[in-house]
């Protein structure tokens, strides 16, 4: 006789409440890196038990190197992390996708960040962006909205990945407690915050900057290697050319230098004809 199969069940650690402004001030070192480092666990076994998979990596990723990648061509400084643990005070702690904060240096790999505490950085999140692939939609439309809107962060998107569609909210002013829905034009939505536009295209999400898509790192690589093999290539067309020209230089002065040598062999003949001459001249006349 079968039995059903029980399921297994997971205690995973619960995510904790960042501490109020206050009683962060008066834990010691050790005690806020243990807050820290108990926070992040908590997450990571929340993110293993929530896993969307490899597209949901792949977008966030490409997501934080494509926008690295340009605010560093146009020397803008902005702060950027994906699934940073996140305390605001009194808050559940979270760790968005991908968050963005202006006017703060992004050291790279340098970056000794735990996580983005708001009472140590003496400000909160600019923009936040979800990704929905195989999630609840409901956290990332619902309560997200709420919750981020409700802790001040000036915008949220949320890229569907499925239904490949994006979503915006924005707080319609400072110290404003509600979003609005940032509109659409033509399926294309504008961010403030970063200054760029955001479109669903091909199935990927995608930047605009002047009405130009932002380049992916690897177009620009191949970009970049198309100028370097242009170059080569008229390096190398300069080189035969420049060779060619020596090459017919070379055999120019050759058949001068033996059109030369002709015309003194020829001189001296001649030289050597008239002196026998005049010997024979010389000899006819005694």
């Amino acid at each position: 006789m079968s039995t059903a199969r029980q399921p297994i069940e997971v205690d995973a650690p619960e995510v904790p409440t960042a501490p109020g402004e206050a009683e962060w001030r008066a834990l010691s070192p050790s005690e806020r890196e243990a807050f820290l480092d108990d926070s992040l666990a908590a997450l990571q076994r929340e993110a293993e038990l929530m896993a969307e998979g490899n597209p949901h990596i792949r977008a966030k990723f490409r997501i934080r190197i494509m926008l690295e990648d340009f605010f560093s061509r146009i020397g803008r400084r902005i702060y950027l992390g994906t699934e940073l643990p996140v305390h605001y005070p009194g808050e559940r702690v979270f760790a968005p996708d991908f968050l963005a904060v202006l006017d703060v240096e992004d050291p790279g790999h340098d970056d000794q960040r735990m996580a983005w505490v708001v009472v140590d950085e003496g400000r909160g999140l600019d923009l936040v962006i979800e990704i929905l692939h195989r999630g609840d939609p409901h956290k990332d439309l619902v309560h997200n909205v709420l919750t981020y809107a409700r802790m001040g962060i000036p915008e949220y998107f949320v890229y569907d990945r499925r239904k490949d569609r994006i979503s915006g909210f924005r707080l319609p002013a400072s110290g404003a407690a509600r979003y609005e829905p940032i509109p659409s034009h033509g399926g294309t939505l504008s961010s403030r915050v970063l200054g760029l536009d955001l479109a669903i295209s091909g199935g990927r999400l995608h930047f605009y900057y002047g009405g130009a898509r932002v380049p992916e790192t690897r177009e620009l690589l191949a970009r970049a290697q198309r100028l370097i093999d242009e170059v080569q290539d008229r390096v190398e067309e300069e080189t035969r050319r420049a060779e060619e020209q020596h090459r017919r230089a070379e055999e120019e002065l050759a058949a001068r230098v033996r059109a030369e040598q002709r015309a003194d062999a020829e001189a001296e003949t001649r030289r050597a004809l008239e002196q026998q001459i005049a010997e024979l001249r010389a000899q006819l006349e005694k």
